[in-house]
């Protein structure tokens, strides 16, 4: 798989994020995730075209 490049909106409050990208290949992520113990951003994440299909995610 390539590599995507996209931009990023969204907004953040204490250890909280919100946020989407807007992939080069024209898909839109939505992501939601807080910052653990380890200061990694761990939420869940989901196509704005499919909002029932959601997977979890670890930042590294």
């Amino acid at each position: 798989m390539g590599q995507l490049n996209g931009s990023v909106t969204g907004t953040g409050f204490g250890s909280i994020a919100d946020f989407k990208i807007f992939w080069d290949d024209g898909s839109v992520g939505s992501y939601l995730g807080t910052l653990d113990h380890d200061i990694r951003l761990v939420g869940i994440t989901f196509s704005v075209d499919d909002p029932v299909t959601q997977e979890t995610f670890v930042s590294s």
